[in-house]
């Protein structure tokens, strides 16, 4: 095999520079590739946003992002919040269950909350980020049950996740009354715990 040598030109990137001609034609390709892969994905309203970085992270990981996201908030505002045993919540907020969602607003102008389930939880904290506003439902899970058959399914083989897309502009009825503004999911927040 060829021993590959650098080049003066600091523009290109070792595969480009390679003496040997396979790994020179992969780094050429992976280069046009980047760049229409990069126009693409600059295409998002997030582009050169504060939470840009949030916007590209994989789902999971923007799923455990909301749930710190929302505990920080929350303790801000004089809740007790901490981790939740086991798997079928979130977070335990005034020792209540809570499942916690985050949607960046998309290109289309939506939030869609991913992964709902019928587990062991009170209320869902469906927290939506737009690029100048944020909003914010407390929904209990009573009402994710009667919506269930009205929402898309997760995945394709079962019936256990769920999920909705929503607009803010124009949220479902049946969301209305669980909040809209982070000062209103904070009330209606309030309202249950103090009930509990």
């Amino acid at each position: 095999m060829q021993s590959d040598t650098k080049s003066n030109n600091p523009n290109l990137q070792p595969y480009q520079q390679a003496n040997n001609s396979c790994m020179k034609s992969i780094g050429d390709t992976a280069a046009r590739l980047k760049a229409e892969y990069m126009a693409a994905h600059n295409r998002t309203p997030w582009l050169k946003h504060e939470l840009e970085w949030v916007s590209r992270l994989h789902m999971r990981r923007k799923g455990k992002l909301g749930e710190q996201f929302v505990e920080d908030w929350l303790k801000k505002e004089g809740f007790n919040v901490a981790k939740a045993s086991g798997t079928s919540a979130d977070r335990l907020v005034d020792n209540m269950r809570a499942e916690i969602k985050l949607s960046m607003l998309s290109q289309k102008g939506t939030y869609t909350f991913n992964q709902l389930r019928k587990q062991d939880y009170a209320f869902a904290v469906c927290l939506g980020m737009s690029l100048f506003e944020t909003h914010c439902y407390v929904v209990p899970k009573a009402e994710i049950i009667d919506h269930w058959d009205d929402m898309r399914r997760q995945h394709v083989s079962g019936e256990e996740t769920r999920m909705f897309t929503m607009s803010p502009n124009d949220p479902p009825a049946w969301l209305r009354p669980y909040g809209g503004s982070p000062e209103e999911a904070i009330r209606i927040l309030s309202e249950l715990t103090l009930a509990n």
